[in-house]
């Protein structure tokens, strides 16, 4: 590892091929990619079994009912959002959207 002062306070770090921290983190940027990756894949096929199951719910109840399960994941999902707008984040992702739609409608054991 080569560290080289640029300008007063700023610095680069150049690395060599065999450098050992950066191996160590780009493995660590690898392994991120592909949690990132898994969480994406499994959204993938989570969410729109979790949104048909919130259907079925929506059509098993009365109309003047139908309103009361899904205010638990809709205020779920907006605390969410309001909590990562307000620390300058990003919106709500898919996984994250499958994540709450499972606990509010989770799939029936047959």
């Amino acid at each position: 590892m080569l560290i080289i002062p640029t300008t007063p306070g700023v610095t680069q770090t150049w690395h060599t091929p065999d450098c050992a921290d950066h191996l160590q983190w780009m493995q660590q940027v690898q392994e991120s990619a592909e949690e990132v990756r898994r969480e994406e894949e499994w959204a993938r096929e989570a969410f729109p079994a979790a949104y048909a199951r919130l259907q079925q719910a929506l059509n098993a109840l009365p109309v003047d009912q139908r309103a009361t399960p899904f205010v638990a994941a809709l205020a779920e999902l907006a605390e969410l959002q309001a909590t990562r707008r307000a620390a300058g984040g990003g919106f709500v992702v898919l996984p994250e959207w499958a994540q709450i739609l499972e606990r509010h409608f989770p799939a029936q054991e047959s």
